[in-house]
């Protein structure tokens, strides 16, 4: 990794404290991830940790940032766990969000005079503090993911297929496709209208209203601006 010119950084999950970690990755898994990114580190290439937050692990939070603090990694962001399958049930009600997000504008805006790790706040509706810019979802417009079978989707985290690159090249998909197209145009959701925020953030994260509600439309539903 060290000989690629191109390369800006190397994120690796960290989820959670050494036992809630272990407990997603396997035994053992939560030192092997600081072990890597320790060597990393050494090679002189840029670290970030990752944290995606669920109901049974965004009390560790707090933990987690003076744990990434200490062994001194570069980058730290944290976003929601976007559910699949049974996951529904852990993810975050809009307490347990602010709850996240607070924790996170703290970290950000406070001084730490033997820390030189960015925790970032750029995520979906993470500016809801006061700290962190606003965030548009990318999904179809400067975002796009290739699957192994040829499907392409808006994003991974969106998995509305536009349609298979196998059979039709990407381009003729990005540009004929009507679901691109209407997320290209970032319309502001009915339920957003008379938000006076709307216009920055245009609705929060497409994809956790999809996997709630089944439609993107939806405003994010942990959003609580009044």
């Amino acid at each position: 990794l060290g000989t690629i010119r191109s390369l800006s950084f190397v994120q690796v999950s960290i989820d959670g404290t050494r036992e809630t970690h272990d407990r997603v990755r396997g035994k053992g898994n939560f030192d092997k991830a600081f072990a890597g990114l320790k060597l990393l580190r050494r090679q002189g290439i840029q670290t970030m940790a990752a944290f995606t937050c669920h109901k049974g692990n965004y009390r560790t939070l707090p933990q987690v940032i003076r744990t990434v603090r200490r062994k001194g990694i570069d980058r730290f962001w944290a976003d929601r766990l976007i559910p699949m399958g049974s996951s529904r049930e852990d993810v975050l009600s809009t307490e347990e969000f602010r709850t996240v997000v607070q924790c996170l504008t703290k970290a950000h805006t406070g001084k730490h005079l033997f820390s030189h790790t960015d925790v970032h706040i750029n995520r979906a509706m993470q500016f809801l503090e006061g700290g962190g810019c606003y965030y548009q979802c990318a999904a179809g417009d400067t975002l796009l993911t290739l699957l192994a079978d040829g499907t392409l989707l808006p994003c991974r985290r969106l998995p509305i297929p536009i349609g298979n690159c196998l059979e039709t090249d990407m381009l003729t998909l990005w540009q004929n496709s009507p679901l691109i197209a209407e997320l290209r145009a970032h319309e502001i959701p009915q339920d957003c209208i008379c938000c006076p925020k709307a216009e920055f953030c245009r609705g929060g994260a497409k994809c956790l209203s999809y996997a709630v509600t089944g439609d993107w439309h939806r405003k994010d539903i942990n959003c609580y601006y009044r």
